[in-house]
């Protein structure tokens, strides 16, 4: 869904994630805690739609629900 080669590419922390990827929900609100350092919090959580974005300069958009 993130458009890398490997799992590598994704960033071995949540920092390194977040400076890879932008993430917004689909009222084009950022959120205030990533997904995944939710989840990493131990928040269960569900019935997300989010679009991830690289910062790579691409102009591609991904809808991922979770």
């Amino acid at each position: 869904m993130h458009g890398v080669a490997a799992l590598s590419d994704l960033g071995a922390t949540v920092d390194a994630y977040r400076a890879r990827f932008s993430l917004r929900y689909r009222n084009n609100r950022a959120p205030s805690r990533y997904l995944i350092q939710r989840m990493l919090d131990g928040e269960v959580v569900c019935d997300f739609v989010v679009e991830v974005s690289p910062h790579c300069g691409t102009r591609m958009r991904i809808a991922q629900s979770v």
